[in-house]
């Protein structure tokens, strides 16, 4: 067995794996052989263990209130609804409680994006809620300060920044779809006209974001209707996994997989690594990822100007073939990790299947004033490292942890 560093194998295998996967190359290039890397791994198993065993209080106790909240029944369960937020996109769930401890997390039917169902990030959600590093109040360098301090220097902060009208102010935040959260952002910024905003997300949306408005002009949001869709064609597809609102497509999708109920549609799946997609396909094709350049290539080709692949992979014709055959019952996706050029080249392709209005509707953008997130978080960086950053709210984004530049930064 190889070692992942000198001495992983033939020389031409790094320079293989960067074409193919230029990401996974990166890692790989850092010398790790394997004794250090058993020995890394058996360090987080133990660390893992003994976290497992703190009860997470200092006295081994659990305490009850002693004033019950309003409406608490001792003995009897309670809901009530909440969203769960991921990467700025929210899923309505539903908590059960148990006089005041949260036991259960539900999806809520009544929430358009989750028809009552959750995902595994939902079900664990409930976790966060014991987790004993959870902040129990306002601190200050790692001390706990009361309310009536952190008004005080919040009184102070305003007056400051209304002598200079927000210069040195920054906003830091993830991709915001909440109507609540962007109004409070839109006043602080009209009250603070010099202050900026920044947005960024670790694993961000845009491409998907530019492939849109390089089809249609402006960032626009395109929803699949799943269940008027015959065919459906998912390259390198998060639809059924991860998309913002993949909970109602995966139902949607459902539906019409009973064939004594109604006509089945058809999945085919093209992708490098396995996703929930492509699991549900009736046909799932590997592709590299320097292979699904040229296959979305040959697609836009074929359905946009008739001129046949050249040398496709032996699949390609047939699903080109049955693309056609379903004008206004087709439908192509593709996931987030592909190029903007190559969204732009399914949303052309989807216009010339008919396939708006009938298995997609366009919507406006639901996050709140989108930005290219890596512009925006470079812009950021820059104004740390010139010294124009007096002072900095950060809202939910562990930039210290996802962005080694921000951490690297000071101000």
């Amino acid at each position: 067995m190889s070692s992942l560093g000198p001495g992983f194998g033939v020389p031409d295998d790094l320079a293989d794996i960067a074409r193919e996967h230029p990401a996974l190359a990166d890692a790989l290039a850092h010398p790790l052989d394997r004794r250090r890397t058993l020995k890394l791994l058996a360090a987080a198993l133990a660390t893992g263990g003994l976290e497992g065993c703190d009860p997470g209080h200092t006295s081994r106790r659990l305490v009850s209130a002693v004033v019950a909240p309003t409406g608490i029944v001792p003995g009897e369960p309670d809901h009530y609804a909440t969203a769960h937020v991921h990467d700025g996109y929210a899923n309505g769930i539903v908590v059960t409680q148990m006089m005041g401890r949260p036991t259960k997390v539900e999806g809520n039917p009544l929430h358009p994006a989750s028809l009552g169902a959750t995902d595994a990030l939902g079900q664990a959600a409930v976790l966060d809620f014991y987790d004993p590093d959870r902040s129990q109040g306002p601190t200050q360098n790692g001390t706990p300060v009361a309310w009536q301090q952190v008004n005080t220097m919040l009184a102070a902060l305003r007056t400051r920044l209304a002598q200079t009208n927000g210069a040195g102010f920054r906003l830091l935040t993830g991709t915001v779809t909440s109507p609540t959260l962007a109004a409070a952002i839109d006043r602080v910024l009209a009250r603070y006209p010099a202050a900026r905003w920044h947005q960024w997300q670790p694993i961000s949306r845009d491409a998907v974001r530019q492939g849109s408005a390089l089809a249609y002009g402006r960032p626009v949001d395109c929803v699949p209707r799943l269940d008027r869709a015959d065919v459906i064609l998912a390259i390198d597809s998060d639809l059924l996994s991860s998309a913002p609102g993949h909970l109602a497509f995966a139902r949607a999708f459902a539906s019409r997989r009973n064939p004594t109920r109604t006509r089945m549609n058809r999945l085919y799946a093209v992708e490098p690594t396995p996703t929930l997609t492509g699991i549900g396909a009736d046909h799932r094709f590997i592709a590299t990822p320097a292979q699904l350049d040229g296959i979305v290539t040959a697609l836009a080709g074929a359905l946009l100007h008739g001129a046949p692949p050249t040398d496709p992979p032996p699949w390609l014709p047939h699903i080109i073939d049955d693309l056609r055959a379903h004008p206004g019952h087709a439908l192509i996706h593709i996931g987030p990790d592909q190029p903007a050029e190559s969204h732009a080249l399914v949303h052309a392709m989807n216009e010339a299947l008919g396939a708006r209005g009938a298995t997609f509707d366009v919507l406006e953008s639901v996050a709140h004033a989108p930005v290219d997130h890596a512009e925006s978080m470079a812009a950021l960086v820059s104004d740390m490292a010139a010294g124009r950053i007096e002072t900095m709210l950060i809202l939910d984004v562990n930039a210290v942890y996802g962005f080694p530049e921000f951490a690297a930064s000071t101000f």
